[in-house]
């Protein structure tokens, strides 16, 4: 009997450090997946910054060059064809 409970302790010892072990992977499973979170979260952010940035400079050059009065008017243009005019006139 003394065989056998040593053989139960020492068989318990193992399955207890093999707990231990699976208790520590899955820790550290979970700190990493944490950590893979927050960098997820960075990466997420800065191309929501990134994509606000582009459309805010899209809106400024529409409204400097697009819709300004200047760029529908063609004041060059109008100059230029009215010196034509006057050329062959």
């Amino acid at each position: 009997m003394n065989s056998l409970e040593n053989n139960i302790c020492i068989e318990l010892k193992h399955k207890s450090a093999m707990m231990e072990f699976v208790r520590f992977q899955l820790q550290s499973l979970e700190g990493n997946n944490l950590e893979d979170w927050k960098l997820t979260l960075e990466v997420v952010a800065i191309s929501v910054a990134c994509m606000l940035l582009i459309f805010v400079l899209f809106l400024i050059y529409l409204l400097k060059y697009e819709i300004s009065d200047e760029r529908i008017s063609y004041p060059q243009e109008d100059k230029c064809i009215r010196e034509i005019k006057q050329y062959k006139g």
